[in-house]
């Protein structure tokens, strides 16, 4: 059997993947192919310039995943390295496309390119699958408010804690996804026992504190997200910072062990930035507001029809 391919970073599988992506499995089904993804496990912009700090909405992992939930039937994953870099897009298209993955058609975005020096453009693509009798379409570019629905452009938006902006345009709330791993046990202290979140690197964390949804034993729980560096000190006048910023959430309602656990926390709405207080009682009566806000926002969970990561 011949697969339908389309390629690309597709980091955050948002509304414009989605659309390229159900188009794609749609018409794979109706001809008689696989659905086949190819993912480059970073954006190749950070190959050529390594000094770039770009943290990504989806982990290669959350992207094969999503793209399973859309009814993807395989999804590879390719680290761009220098191999790739050098290829020409030719080469790429006969020898990795046709001869490797049996390639029975191409689908693409419209601004797509591949190869060396970006050589592979949709037109330069299209030629190659008439000369090769390889069914071809590029799809157009998905516009909200004017503006292309880009990985960039949610990137920024999640940098700077624009959490309803971003899902309006990823079409599903923005996630963080880890194990719970042992902390210094401050929000215990304070009353409001916390699930630290080892969140894979490279992976965007939002600023602030937020009101969040989490998930855990098959149950859904509103929680406070903290995300920051912690600056109020576990002693009065004492700060205390983070080389990198930390997740932690406090599950409303939950009773029992979470240490050593997965957790997946969906960010709904951010209520304020991260700030010092003057002392950990002021802290607490901070975060006991915060908590009582979450309760009152917080509506009865939909019943949940799967463990879909497009469903909440």
């Amino acid at each position: 059997m011949k697969n339908l391919v389309t390629i690309g970073t597709f980091d955050g599988i948002h509304l414009g993947h989605q659309a390229l992506i159900r188009k794609a499995v749609r018409r794979a089904r109706r001809d008689g192919m696989r659905s086949l993804v190819i993912v480059f496990n970073r954006p190749p912009r950070l190959f050529f310039n390594p000094r770039l700090h770009i943290p990504l909405i989806t982990t290669a992992a959350e992207r094969a995943a999503l793209l399973g939930e859309l009814g993807v039937d395989k999804v590879i994953t390719l680290d761009f390295d220098a191999r790739l870099a050098a290829m020409s897009a030719e080469r790429f298209f006969t020898d990795f496309l046709l001869k490797k993955n049996k390639m029975g058609c191409l689908v693409v975005g419209s601004d797509f390119a591949l190869g060396k020096d970006r050589a592979g453009t949709t037109e330069a693509l299209q030629e190659l699958c008439r000369r090769h009798s390889v069914a071809f379409e590029a799809c157009r570019i998905l516009l909200r408010r004017r503006a292309k629905v880009s990985s960039r452009r949610i990137r920024g938006l999640l940098s700077e804690g624009k959490i309803r902006q971003a899902e309006r345009l990823l079409g599903y709330r923005y996630f963080l996804c880890g194990k719970v791993v042992r902390g210094r046990r401050l929000g215990r202290t304070l009353g409001f026992p916390t699930a630290n979140l080892e969140v894979p690197d490279g992976k965007i964390l939002p600023p602030g504190v937020f009101h969040a949804s989490a998930r855990t034993g098959g149950r859904r729980y509103p929680a406070a997200l903290n995300v920051g560096h912690r600056p109020t000190a576990a002693s009065p006048g004492r700060v205390l910072k983070a080389p990198a910023p930390l997740a932690e959430a406090h599950l409303i309602g939950f009773k029992g062990r979470l240490a050593g656990k997965t957790l997946r926390v969906e960010l709904i709405r951010r209520l304020r930035a991260e700030k010092k207080f003057n002392s950990l009682q002021a802290l607490a009566r901070q975060i006991r507001a915060d908590v009582e806000r979450i309760r009152r926002a917080a509506r009865p969970a939909r019943r949940a029809v799967g463990p879909g990561f497009f469903r909440y």
